[in-house]
This record gives structure tokens, sequence and C-alpha cells, in this order.
């Protein structure tokens, strides 16, 4: 699959490229990710979090700062939500969260 002009925060793409794996669909459904993720901004933060197989996580705060310069902290807030409701998105603590998908970024 491919995408013409896709907007992502530093600039216009000009082509996007996909790749589709049984494999992944299949654990994408496993973890109950039915909602596509399609805003820019919402996948360039989902990339910033670490995986499930780190180990690692983020803080809702070092997430504000990485993205001070092109979002609103409130957005950030929101877009976390969001991911956390699609199921992309685990929190570890009730200020540190890590992606649900292993190997995947």
């Amino acid at each position: 699959m491919a995408r013409t002009e896709f907007v992502l925060p530093w600039g216009v793409c000009d082509l996007v490229g996909v790749s589709l794996f049984k494999s992944r669909i299949r654990q994408r459904l496993d973890l109950g990710q039915k909602k596509t993720n399609r805003l820019p901004r919402r996948i360039d933060i989902l990339n910033r979090i670490p995986d499930a197989s780190t180990g690692r996580s983020v803080t809702i705060a070092g997430l504000k700062r990485q993205l001070e310069e092109f979002v609103e902290p409130e957005q950030v807030d929101l877009d976390i939500a969001s991911l956390i409701a699609s199921r992309f998105v685990v929190r570890r603590t009730a200020n540190t969260f890590k992606s649900s998908m292993v190997g995947c970024h």
C-alpha cells in the first residue's frame, strides 16, 4: 500500500509505503488494536515510546519536552489518551507509558 503527500509534523512526505504482514496483523488483533492510527502526530508520539520488549518506558513529561517545539502539551495528553484507548500504549505507572507492540517501530 502506498500513499502520496503524507503530512508529518516536520513537513510533507512525498510517498509513504507500507508492507502488511499477516503475523503483525494477527498480533494487533490479539492485542485489541482494531482502530487505525492515522494522525502523523500520533504516529510520531508512538515511535518515541519504547516497545514492550525493551522493558523501558517514557514519562508524559519527557514526551512533552521532546515535542514542545511543535505540539502543545495539552495535545500530547489527548494523543496519549487516544493511544491508550486504542490499545497501542499501556500505562506502566501513573506517569509512565510503553508501547504494547513488540518490535514494531
